[in-house]
């Protein structure tokens, strides 16, 4: 049976019992992303508050089906670099695609039209892509040959390894392509992401009490780092194609390691001119 763990209140919030967590099923207890497609395909209840069972409920929202849906609306969707700069709503965005005439996508649908937040539909997206990494590791574990992550691609294959040994281990490659960003930031907790379909204040706290960052798009609607989960969701499903290609280009890549040289590098004459004068 499925279930849909939602946040209680009550009236001894205050107690120490008010700290108990129920302890939902993750990819590292149930082994795979089906139980969340499967929470997140009966997620819609009806307004007798019992599970609906049609036949549009019925029909698994998993990666596929998303990627298949996204093909029918993505001529009309901006660039990538307009989603992240201008980060439009959901209610332009779904205007923008009822007014083309086309289905609107789940994502964009309200719950009593059976739709599904999109915070959970981009863990769907993503748990799918870890899934997959964490197979792909365990046969190169098997082959015996070097692991490497697939969130830790990058022009020069040894230039990780060199960040990670300069640093000891405090700093990361630098990622430009915004899709690599968010996948680089969910597998760092897709291990604790719940496989059943859970409300976003839910879905913060178990990140934060395993002492992890949150991701960016998973934060509250009021804090001024949120990237919009919608938009980072159709930033995923864009990487790849051609609207998003420049964005992994040579050039592109080029400029931002310039400008992250040069920043560095003022930040050291900085730290040095001030470390200067207060030695005087």
């Amino acid at each position: 049976m499925i279930h849909n763990h939602t946040h209680h209140t009550d009236d001894d919030a205050d107690s120490v019992d008010s700290n108990f967590d129920i302890e939902i099923p993750t990819i590292t207890t149930t082994g795979s992303v089906d139980a969340l497609v499967r929470s997140a395909s009966f997620s819609h209840l009806d307004s007798a508050g019992t599970t609906s069972t049609s036949l549009f409920d019925s029909i698994q929202y998993d990666a596929a089906t998303i990627k298949a849906e996204f093909k029918t609306y993505q001529k009309i969707l901006p660039h990538p670099d307009n989603l992240l700069q201008e980060k439009y709503t959901f209610t332009y965005l779904r205007n923008k695609i009822e007014d083309s005439g086309i289905e609107t996508p789940r994502f964009l649908k309200y719950k009593f039209e059976g739709g599904i937040k999109p915070h959970t539909v981009l863990c769907c997206l993503l748990l799918g892509e870890y899934e997959a990494e964490l197979q792909k590791q365990r046969e190169r574990k098997k082959n015996k040959k070097r692991k490497k992550q697939k969130y830790d691609r990058h022009l020069l294959g040894i230039f990780p390894f060199l960040v990670k040994v300069i640093s000891f281990g405090y700093l990361h490659n630098q990622l430009n392509n915004p899709a690599d960003y968010i996948r680089d930031q969910f597998f760092r907790v897709a291990h604790v992401i719940p496989t059943h379909v859970v409300p976003s204040d839910v879905l913060r706290k178990k990140i934060k009490d395993k002492g992890l960052p949150v991701p960016n798009y998973f934060l509250d609607p009021d804090d001024p780092r949120q990237l919009p989960p919608h938009i980072a969701l159709l930033v995923m499903l864009q990487d790849g194609e051609k609207e998003s290609r420049k964005l992994d280009s040579f050039l592109n890549r080029l400029v931002f390691f310039s400008f992250a040289l040069i920043s560095l590098l003022l930040r050291i004459v900085l730290e040095v001119i001030g470390g200067g004068k207060c030695s005087v």
